[in-house]
């Protein structure tokens, strides 16, 4: 028996009845869409309309239910940045006759839509280019390509990708001495030489099994060898398998120093006043005591 595939449900996406910021518009728009419907379809060529101007928030859910009121969308490619994944504020439509997407393109041009005005223009087919809607089903998710490369940028490297690392530097500097030289300029880079500096170990890191704690090993002492307790990991293995480690970013890391010495300064301020009162209360006990035995 084939495993049963799971299905996201995706919630209706409600489309105000007002759109337009007049009502008089709001009426002759409600009207053009009565007549569009009741105008016969004709043959089953598809057509394309260019919408320009989108307004953010008006994304593929909200353009679907919104130009169905018109006829049946076959297909939506709203185009969007590679780096940040945001909308350019264009896309292309295309409904199941053609003769609907050329009035929705009389219809639709020049509508006011949150403080913007459409641009809407019916495409040929001769104009269409045969990718313009490519990857048109593809579900968005937003591009993590930077987020991967600063990772990769800020792991701890192993000693194999330190060296190659540390040999390219000197290719490239031996090629920059090479071109000053020809130039005939003198000039020595050996005492800049580049010298790695010691990270310090954290005391937990995040892995694919979970949040684990470090083990923080002597190396000097190689007497004596301790065994790894559960949900732990040795520091030596940190830089031989950096692959396995999510190490947390600076940020987070200052964020966490700052919160705990801002804990450290509550309790200890917490424990001054507690000190306080309870030398009043004597203080006030004491007094009691001497002012009864004065009588």
């Amino acid at each position: 028996m084939a495993p049963k595939r799971h299905v996201e449900k995706q919630s209706k996406v409600h489309i105000p009845e007002t759109l337009a910021l007049e009502a008089e518009n709001e009426e002759k728009f409600k009207s053009d869409v009565e007549e569009i419907r009741k105008k016969p379809t004709g043959d089953n060529k598809r057509g394309v309309i260019y919408l320009g101007h989108i307004p953010h928030g008006f994304f593929e859910p909200q353009m679907k239910e919104f130009f169905s009121q018109f006829g049946q969308v076959t297909r939506i490619k709203l185009s969007r940045s590679k780096k940040t994944g945001r909308a350019k504020g264009y896309a292309f439509i295309e409904f199941k006759h053609e003769e609907v997407a050329k009035v929705v393109a009389d219809t639709m041009n020049n509508y006011l839509m949150f403080i913007r005005l459409l641009k809407c223009e019916f495409i040929p087919e001769e104009r269409l280019h045969p990718e313009t809607f490519k990857g048109w089903n593809r579900r968005f998710s937003a591009p993590k390509s930077h987020r991967l490369a600063a990772e990769r940028h800020n792991s701890i490297k192993s000693a194999a990708k330190q060296k190659t690392i540390d040999g390219r530097r000197q290719r490239k500097l031996k090629k920059t001495m090479q071109k000053l030289s020809d130039l005939g300029v003198e000039y020595s880079l050996e005492q800049a030489e580049w010298e790695p500096k010691a990270k310090p170990v954290p005391s937990t890191v995040r892995t694919p099994k979970g949040k684990l704690h470090v083990l923080k090993e002597d190396v000097s002492d190689d007497e004596v060898t301790f065994r790894t307790p559960p949900d732990t990991i040795k520091s030596s293995r940190l830089t031989t398998t950096p692959h396995l480690v999510k190490s947390a970013s600076p940020k987070k890391a200052d964020h966490r120093q700052k919160k705990a010495k801002a804990a450290t300064m509550e309790s200890t301020e917490s424990s001054k006043a507690d000190v306080l009162k309870k030398t009043a209360k004597a203080k006030t006990s004491a007094q009691r005591v001497s002012k009864r035995l004065k009588r």
